[in-house]
């Protein structure tokens, strides 16, 4: 599991089951053209995938590279988004939270896998290991497959780099989608609160998730 705690993880598993919520709403309701529609959609989707990771171990391998796989997908949708309606800020903060999401899976993925591997490897050399002398038994302790070294992506000498930029990256988003949250209602005038309050939920809805990845990254540190 990504986070051990218990009560960390019904916190951040309420902060994203919170935007699924929002989420479906918004899609129910039809408001916005297409492009709105969609972008709701993957951020469903996102909410979904992060909640189940919270409580899930890592799927396979093949599992693990679809969703990246799907991300990175959706991650060139809103680029795409991006280019057609010439609002890059919005769509390109959008795009790297989809990579972040294909970075978790195949970071995860890889580390689940090593960790299995090491599993096996020690089951199947006890046996051995009872009928061969301690020399026999030191070399293999010094083996690299007892001593877990791996080429996996998740314990590549840039993850720590790669996850400690994405904490510091999704905490100053947190702070930023809370300030135009506050922002926009506080300033908004009688006439235009019903639609600053349904503007101020979406951008409530962003810094949510952005809170809720910074926990799982930081988890992964």
């Amino acid at each position: 599991l990504v986070i051990e705690n218990v009560c960390a993880r019904w916190l951040v598993s309420l902060l994203f089951l919170g935007v699924a919520l929002v989420a479906v709403y918004r899609l129910t309701q039809r408001r916005g053209g297409r492009v709105e529609q969609i972008t709701w959609l993957l951020h469903l989707a996102m909410a979904v995938a992060m909640t189940v990771m919270v409580w899930q171990p890592t799927p396979p391998v093949f599992g693990s590279s679809v969703l990246a796989l799907a991300f990175l997908g959706a991650a060139l949708v809103f680029v795409g988004i991006g280019v057609r309606t010439r609002q890059f800020r919005i769509n390109g903060y959008h795009a790297l939270m989809m990579m972040s999401m294909a970075w978790m899976y195949v970071a995860m993925s890889s580390g689940h896998d090593q960790a299995a591997g090491m599993s096996s490897a020690s089951s199947a050399e006890e046996p051995a290991a009872m009928s061969h002398s301690m020399p026999d038994m030191a070399a293999m302790t010094t083996s690299p497959r007892s001593t877990g070294e791996s080429s996996s992506v998740g314990s590549a000498w840039f993850a720590p780099a790669v996850n400690w930029t994405l904490v510091g990256f999704f905490a100053a988003a947190t702070a930023f989608w809370l300030y135009r949250c506050y922002h926009g209602v506080a300033r908004s005038g009688e006439t235009q609160r019903r639609r600053r309050l349904l503007v101020g939920a979406g951008q409530l809805c962003q810094a949510t998730m952005a809170l809720g990845a910074t926990i799982m990254f930081a988890a992964m540190l």
